[in-house]
């Protein structure tokens, strides 16, 4: 709207066009390369604009493709931290002596006191923190030659889950203006898993200008 709003018009006077074209020009040096693709994704995320009709077809099926892959990725990222902590909390329930061993620790630290309990643990101590510890999972053979490069059935159903959502949030129709897009996120998560807290995390970066504030506290210092 302001670009439209700056457009050119042979009724402006030579000071409204020499000022219209350095607006157009600010504009143009802010939103470009990463920080308009990001800022692209946020309005594709907010379902008061999901539509994107500011774009044309083309930018809109570059935006969600964008998402889509970034949404599928974060979604991958979290089951397999999710699955590593399952994991390890299971190699270490089922380690020999661990249970022993973690209660002498805290038998130990009890002992000691609250202000030795934070110095250098002693030797016999360290070792048996050591016990507690589940040594890391070891990649096969086969994981370290084809990992790279093998794609799972569980990032199939990723990329077809995430398809689908996409599909649907995008089939939906926009919320009012004065309506919150992230309540609309809270109360929609369940019918979106995979999106919801990709939007989420876009969603809650605050919008700020740092360059031109900084700039008027500049002015304002060297007028005093």
């Amino acid at each position: 709207m302001i670009e439209q709003s700056m457009s050119p018009d042979e009724n402006d006077t030579q000071t409204i066009a020499n000022m219209k074209s350095a607006i157009l020009l600010d504009i143009s040096d802010r939103y470009s390369g990463d920080c308009n693709d990001m800022l692209q994704e946020c309005t594709a995320l907010d379902p008061r604009f999901r539509s994107l009709s500011h774009l044309n077809n083309e930018q809109r099926e570059s935006v969600y493709a964008r998402i889509r892959e970034k949404a599928a990725g974060l979604h991958l990222q979290r089951n397999q931290t999710s699955d590593t902590d399952e994991r390890t909390t299971r190699a270490s329930a089922s380690t020999p002596g661990a249970a022993a061993a973690e209660q002498a620790v805290v038998m130990i630290e009890t002992a000691q006191g609250a202000e030795q309990s934070q110095e250098e643990p002693v030797e016999g101590e360290r070792q048996m923190q050591d016990m507690t510890q589940p040594p890391p999972p070891k990649k096969t053979a086969l994981e370290d030659l084809l990992g790279s490069s093998y794609t799972t059935l569980e990032t199939v159903q990723s990329s077809r889950g995430i398809e689908m959502e996409i599909l649907s949030y995008r089939n939906g129709i926009p919320i009012p203006l004065n309506s919150s897009p992230l309540e609309w996120w809270k109360v929609n998560a369940y019918a979106y898993p995979i999106l919801a807290p990709f939007a989420k995390a876009y969603l809650c970066i605050p919008a700020t200008s740092v360059p031109s504030e900084r700039q008027e506290t500049l002015c304002v210092l060297k007028d005093h």
